[in-house]
């Protein structure tokens, strides 16, 4: 599945922590995303996605992969997370509109 560079178009939230994420790249299988906190990979979290159109969603994904980027004194974390049972749902649809909104 291709990814979409998002490039600040698209805003996405940790709701457990209430904190912005910053989303690098996005697909219909999942995204990756710069967080200040870590995320082990297996962890499973739900997020707040939303397009610069208005479309958003609600939905749970898993850390596949995590890496972390030091500068100076500022520890972020590169983390690529695939979504969690979003086939065949709103989300799916949600999603597609998003990437499609990117192109």
């Amino acid at each position: 599945m291709p990814r979409v560079e998002v490039l600040s178009k698209v805003s996405a939230q940790l709701v457990a922590l209430d904190i912005p994420v910053t989303l690098v790249n996005i697909s219909a299988g999942g995204f990756m995303m710069k967080s200040p906190v870590d995320f082990p990979v297996g962890t499973i979290a739900t997020f707040r996605i939303a397009g610069r159109r208005g479309e958003h969603i609600v939905l749970r994904a898993r850390a596949v992969h995590t890496m972390q980027a030091i500068t100076g004194d500022t520890i972020t974390y590169v983390v690529g997370l695939h979504f969690v049972e979003r086939t065949g749902t709103e989300a799916e649809r949600v999603i597609a509109d998003i990437i499609t909104n990117l192109r």
